[in-house]
């Protein structure tokens, strides 16, 4: 890297209006390193706080000012602070990002690279466009670095992650894209309010208390509009609120502030997406934060052109802003909220659809122990063979997905106990025994409730001679006459101890009456039942809306991580908020389910909007642009007539007095 640039400099000092310093030649010496140091210092912190808001691969921030306060440096300080940057850059990639090595190191040379060609468009513009663009050069040249500059940064970076295996082919456009568009926008609002500091600082130096008073206001107002903007739900049509801010700070106050407040409001635009509110936060952060930078970026741009409605004859001009914005604020408020209605709606049919699904799913398993059921009335006795008959017929894996098995709960009298053991033995099964929930005592002298057949039996071994009379949320579900689930358990078969539940169906003698508690038991020969673990139930129950929707299933109406049986993605430090809550009863258990938009749910396309707050906000501005250019026509005519009017009356007066003499 030579020590001398090739960049060409201003050579005369400050201007009033903000213009560039002169930036020094000559190679290196110490008296650079407090600056250099300084300089690494300040875009080591400014790039650190750009990655809090990094989306893509944990690496590129939406907004990236740290460009712009590169080329600002090389700008204003000279090229020789080029080590600064690489070594702010190196230190972020490599400590902060815990990047390899090499990919520090590559893009530390792109961003120096980017930083050189930035400040050498920006001279090449500011030396060749500052009497021809009418006052606009700065912001020529920083749409010229903005524009070209980021390409460099961009290319070495992605190239670099694409070389280390930290992203795949197929994500360099995307990533490449959002590195650019971040770089750009950080150049767009960065160099304008560099080149402002010098006539900000004279300015606020020089004003009255009532001139930082309209300062403080005109700050606390754009903070104000900011957070209705982009941190209060449906409130889409504030975000033109912006410009009218923009305007008051470019008319209303001599220091040039207005660089500074769209920076302010850039970023808390972008906190704000990032939160998921404000007009394009769809919950997909990627390309919301993409069609927010093109939002800010005519913010950016505009900013830098309202101070030309300064000053005599500009009061019409800024009417037309002023309704223009308020008109474009309605339209794209409308059209936003018409987006959101067609979301929850397409949302709302979705979760409907799948609670419809998993209500028609415990219905169909309700209707396989019924059939049970009814092999058990139409049979003196159900040995092994024939129920594992049964439910290999039923093809329990592929018509009911989710259920664990299918079983026989005995109703045994102490009195029936020897008898009943006997029987299931000769039946196949030599060493059966009837056992109690683990650690749980039945009561002396009660009926057994025991599980005497399951299918697939190898899987529910361990259920088989359970005594569901000895735990209490098995044995109350068993009591109710009707098909019934249990309050959450854990399936003694399962060995990874997840949530479940188990689903009864009655067995009563035919004609016996059951009206109460005590006729039912008198009556009840047996239940068919059916395990499950609540994780394989709903696991598939979402079917081919899986990734599209999330499901949070709770029992009972709490909906806190106590209630929690499944969760069909992985819940985050932060409790979820849900975008809809509903309630369902299940086979007389009551539940709760939480839904939220999955990372596969496609909201209405964003592109629109983006379309339509850029033409309104520029078709507003040409227009106030047309109208202020009749307005100086008019007062350059007004004023050429009342010269020509002065300079006749002289010429009259000058004849009278010469006619006189």
């Amino acid at each position: 890297m030579p020590l001398h640039s090739p960049l060409p400099r201003p050579a005369v000092p400050p201007e009033p209006d903000g213009g560039a310093a002169p930036t020094p030649r000559g190679a290196f010496s110490w008296r650079d390193a407090p600056a250099l140091l300084g300089g690494a210092v300040v875009y080591f912190i400014v790039g650190r706080l750009c990655i809090l808001l990094a989306s893509l691969h944990g690496n590129i921030s939406p907004v990236w000012p740290a460009t712009g306060l590169a080329i600002g440096v090389l700008i204003w300080r000279g090229p020789r602070m080029w080590p600064a940057i690489a070594a702010g850059q190196f230190l972020l990639s490599f400590h902060s990002r815990s990047l390899p090595l090499a990919v520090a190191l590559g893009m530390a040379a792109g961003n120096v690279g980017e930083a050189w060609l930035g400040a050498w468009l920006w001279h090449r513009v500011q030396r060749r466009g500052r009497d021809g663009l009418a006052g606009h050069a700065p912001l020529v040249a920083a749409l010229a670095a903005a524009g070209l500059a980021p390409g460099v940064a961009a290319s070495a970076g992605t190239f670099a992650l694409w070389a280390a295996h930290i992203i795949p082919a197929a994500a360099l456009a995307r990533t490449w894209t959002t590195w650019w568009v971040a770089d750009a926008l950080g150049t767009l609002f960065v160099l304008p309010v560099l080149h402002q500091l010098p006539a900000l600082g004279r300015g606020l130096r020089h004003a009255s208390a009532r001139e930082a008073l309209k300062v403080g206001a005109t700050v606390v107002l754009a903070a104000g509009i900011g957070a209705l903007a982009f941190f209060t739900p449906h409130r889409a049509d504030f975000i033109f609120a912006i410009f009218p801010v923009l305007l008051l700070a470019a008319v209303w106050i001599e220091a040039p502030i207005t660089g500074g407040l769209a920076l302010l409001l850039a970023a808390t635009a972008v906190a704000g997406t990032r939160a998921g509110h404000g007009a394009f936060a769809t919950g997909h952060l990627i390309p919301d934060l993409l069609h927010l930078q093109c939002f800010l970026a005519s913010v950016a741009i505009i900013a830098q052109l309202l101070p030309m409605f300064r000053g005599r004859g500009n009061t019409l001009p800024i009417i037309v802003l002023l309704v223009g914005w308020t008109l474009s604020g309605a339209v794209f408020g409308n059209l936003r909220r018409n987006q959101v209605a067609a979301d929850e709606s397409n949302f709302t049919a979705l979760t409907n659809n799948a609670t419809k699904d998993l209500e028609l799913r415990l219905a169909n398993y309700v209707e396989a122990l019924r059939s049970g059921a009814g092999l058990w009335l139409a049979s003196k006795s159900v040995e092994r063979d024939a129920w594992r008959v049964f439910a290999e017929n039923l093809n329990l894996p592929e018509r009911y997905p989710g259920i664990n098995g299918i079983g026989i709960v005995t109703r045994v009298t102490p009195a029936e106990t020897e008898k009943f053991l006997q029987y299931v033995r000769a039946d196949g099964a030599p060493d059966f025994t009837i056992h109690s929930f683990p650690g749980a005592i039945a009561a002396a002298g009660s009926d057994q409730y025991v599980i005497t057949r399951v299918e697939p039996e190898t899987p529910n071994r361990a259920a088989l001679g359970l005594d569901l009379a000895s735990e209490a949320v098995r044995r109350q579900a068993a009591d109710t006459g009707e098909p019934q689930m249990t309050g959450r358990i854990t399936l003694v078969q399962d060995t990874g101890h997840r949530p479940g539940f188990l689903l009864y169906s009655p067995v009563y003698r035919v004609g016996a009456p059951r009206a109460t508690v005590a006729e039912r038991r008198a009556a009840l020969q047996a239940w068919i039942y059916a395990p499950f673990i609540t994780e394989n139930l709903l696991a598939g129950g979402l079917g081919r809306r899986s990734g599209i929707i999330q499901l949070y299933f709770f029992e009972h109406t709490e909906t806190d991580a106590a209630h929690l049986l499944y969760a069909s993605e992985k819940i985050g430090p932060r409790w979820p908020k849900f975008k809809r809550v509903r309630t369902m009863q299940l086979a007389g258990q009551t539940f709760t389910l939480g839904w939220n938009p999955g990372p596969e749910f496609k909201p209405g396309d964003q592109s629109i909007l983006v379309f339509v707050s850029l033409g309104l906000a520029f078709i507003t501005l040409l227009v106030a642009g047309f109208v202020r250019s009749l307005q100086n026509f008019r007062l350059r005519a007004e004023d050429l007539t009342a010269e020509r009017t002065q300079e006749l009356r002289e010429q009259i007066a000058h004849r009278e007095s010469a006619d006189r003499a």
